[in-house]
């Protein structure tokens, strides 16, 4: 077992190249592997490496730590840096979302395994695979509404390919899954229980050859059929998020419908941020037609003039500072919210702030 040599002393992160793999360790327990700007970097860089180096044919993303893959983005950090320097803190969504979509379109078999909390960020690092093995103790989710963000890394790409009217429904409620659920809904690619993971791993260590056709086979001798919830709910979710209208109208047919699903869904759209519902939405909209690269550079306009927005430093606030779960949207109701003002989030940045890929 090799380090990689310039960036083996990376903290939080730690990569090795092994039997054919390169293997990206996420290594940061204490903030559930949440990503630094400095993490992200490191592992954009070392998939550059990997992508022309002899020694790897494969790249596996994994951690040893039980309760999460990874939570997401530090957003304390991130939180701080956008009351200093909102432009500053949009340099955490370059580094991002620039290796993103270098995982989105890496050439080598890409593996991700998901055993734990995986939300936003986590979904950036393994949304992109070429297969995704998830366990049932995996919690998928894109939480972003809930404090004042958007479904970022690539969520306007892979959101609106869901079928039916699940991509809208995850986007706008925060709702989580689990392994199984996540296999059904197309987002996972291998339900495999978390007691079979090492054994996926060791499989995958002892390959001859390492494709994709190769990597599938592996990880299928351990997969198992595992029903979850979703597919119960699945009419009401496409019946109110399969088409909708607007905001308003989204909310005002869960309002009048009511019943357990209804009430229960409006409650938690209540809860969120109308703007950053009426930004997913609008995200919904343009990226089913656009590329992953389109995507991100247009997710990164959001995320910049998000970080100047109130919503966000108030929604962490509530949930992550003071932790009072009152949250003082501004503006407060979707209808407080004009057309005009969402569509300047997608404006196109200035050259020189736009995002390269």
């Amino acid at each position: 077992m090799t380090d990689t040599p310039d960036i083996s002393d990376t903290q939080d992160v730690n990569f090795t190249i092994r039997d054919g793999w390169g293997l990206i360790e996420l290594d940061r327990p204490a903030a559930l592997n949440a990503l630094t700007v400095e993490m992200c970097e490191a592992i954009d860089h070392v998939l550059r490496d990997w992508a022309t180096h002899d020694d790897v044919e494969g790249v596996l993303v994994h951690t040893l730590h039980e309760k999460a893959f990874c939570a997401g983005g530090d957003i304390r950090t991130l939180y701080e840096e956008s009351k200093r320097d909102p432009a500053s803190a949009a340099e955490f969504f370059r580094a991002e979302y620039t290796m993103n979509a270098l995982i989105h379109d890496y050439e080598k078999p890409y593996v991700a395994l998901v055993d734990g909390i995986c939300m936003g960020g986590g979904v950036g690092l393994s949304i992109g695979a070429s297969h995704l093995v998830m366990s049932e103790k995996a919690v998928w989710a894109m939480p972003e509404t809930g404090i004042g963000l958007f479904p970022d890394v690539g969520g306007s790409h892979f959101l609106p390919r869901l079928p039916g009217g699940l991509g809208p429904y995850l986007a706008l409620t925060g709702h989580r899954l689990n392994g199984a659920d996540c296999l059904y809904a197309n987002i996972a690619d291998h339900f495999v229980s978390s007691d079979k993971f090492s054994d996926v791993f060791d499989a995958l260590m002892e390959l001859d050859t390492i494709d994709d056709t190769s990597v599938g086979e592996a990880i299928s001798a351990f997969e198992q059929a595992e029903q979850g919830s979703l597919a119960e709910t699945r009419p009401e979710i496409d019946q109110y998020f399969e088409t909708i209208e607007s905001l308003g109208t989204l909310m005002t047919h869960l309002k009048e419908e009511g019943g357990g699903f209804a009430n229960h869904t409006l409650e938690r759209l209540q809860a969120m941020s109308p703007t950053s519902m009426k930004i997913a939405l609008e995200q919904m909209r343009r990226g089913r037609s656009m590329s992953f690269g389109q995507v991100m550079q247009m997710e990164f306009a959001i995320a910049s003039r998000v970080m100047e927005g109130p919503d966000f430093q108030e929604g962490v606030r509530a949930l992550m500072v003071d932790k009072d779960k009152s949250p003082k949207w501004n503006p407060a109701t979707p209808e407080a919210i004009s057309e005009e003002a969402i569509q300047r989030y997608f404006e196109p940045l200035p050259p020189e702030r736009s995002l390269k890929l």
